[in-house]
């Protein structure tokens, strides 16, 4: 693909801003998570591990790739071109898989609620994180280093770098419903019991389940006990209070919905142009033009790069986080001499 001198200067700077703005969010998502200890729940560890991701892919792939795109030659050689192939596509699933597996831990802490809360662990939560790498591994890990030898050919020319499955149908498909039309099913899935399950509760069906459960407990004493008004006055105390908790727990699983949908549409808008683009292409290479699939690409990419964003425009804790960290490097920087011992004398 050739450009044009200032085509180059504009794909430069926009590249760079874009490996830039990846690399600083998603390492304050990460900083927040170590320093601010209110955000290490467990729920939170899927997002840390999506961070990780990320930052894989602006710290690693990005920066490799910028130079090839550029010139149009690759100039790294076979092992590079393998380890950077092999680092792209198992970082972008595990990033798919991760916010697969935050979307689902969403569900179930709005759907079971505290039940699912009690029962979940760190544990439990490094494994689901590692069961995330290791699937995302198994998808393309062999199929990139080892298609060669299996396929007794070599389609990619030395100053080339690119998967020697691109043409191959039956794999792209299978590889396009693991890492996106599977999770878009599911994410569909969780948004909509997410909603339905709100709704149900704002119309007060919890509360009518609680109200039965206050009346076995309260209200059948104050109906036997003639004149009882201190057990009035505690059913009603009792009643307010389980009120005011549903009101609290509804407001803040709207905000969770809120969150997942967002998650999920970006998510939507940025890998569905390239899952059909490569489709396309494995049937037809000559189908696609070569400047739109290049755009579908760099849409995986910026993926990477507006998750931390909406993790700092939903949720409140990343913001007070995110604002400490800036600040306190802000103050070190102009105020070097606050953190340094007094040499002046």
């Amino acid at each position: 693909m050739a450009f044009s001198m200032l085509e180059m200067v504009v794909l430069g700077i926009f590249m760079s801003i874009m490996l830039l703005v990846t690399v600083i969010g998603n390492l304050l998502v990460i900083l927040a998570f170590v320093t601010d200890e209110p955000l290490r729940t467990v729920s939170n560890y899927y997002l840390l591990n999506l961070a990780i991701a990320d930052l894989l892919i602006g710290c690693f792939c990005i920066p490799v790739y910028i130079p090839y795109i550029l010139t149009g030659e690759w100039t790294g050689g076979r092992p590079l071109c393998l380890i950077w192939l092999t680092v792209d596509y198992v970082v972008c699933t595990a990033s798919t898989l991760n916010i697969m597996l935050i979307s689902w831990d969403r569900y179930m802490l709005v759907t079971r609620g505290l039940s699912y809360h009690a029962s979940q662990t760190t544990k439990k939560a490094i494994i689901h994180m590692a069961v995330v790498w290791v699937l995302a591994t198994l998808l393309y890990g062999p199929a990139i280093l080892f298609w060669e030898r299996l396929a007794g050919r070599r389609l990619v020319l030395d100053n080339e770098c690119f998967v020697e499955f691109y043409d191959n149908f039956p794999f792209k498909l299978t590889a396009a419903m693991v890492e996106f039309v599977t999770p878009l099913v599911s994410l569909s899935y969780f948004n909509v019991s997410i909603y339905l399950n709100i709704r149900w509760r704002s119309r007060g069906g919890f509360l009518t389940s609680e109200r039965q459960k206050t009346c076995f407990g309260i209200c059948g004493t104050s109906k036997t006990t003639t004149g009882s008004g201190s057990n009035e006055i505690t059913a009603n105390s009792s009643q307010n209070q389980r009120n005011t908790t549903h009101q609290s727990s509804l407001k803040r699983d709207k905000k969770t919905a809120k969150s997942l949908a967002i998650l999920v549409g970006v998510f939507s808008l940025c890998w569905s142009p390239y899952t059909l683009l490569t489709l396309v292409l494995s049937l037809c290479p000559n189908c696609v033009n070569s400047h739109l699939y290049e755009l579908a690409f760099w849409l995986l990419w910026l993926n990477s790069t507006v998750n931390p964003f909406i993790y700092q425009w939903c949720h409140k804790r990343f913001q007070y986080a995110f604002h400490k960290i800036l600040c306190s490097w802000r103050k070190n920087r102009i105020h070097p001499s606050s953190t340094s011992p007094d040499n002046s004398n």
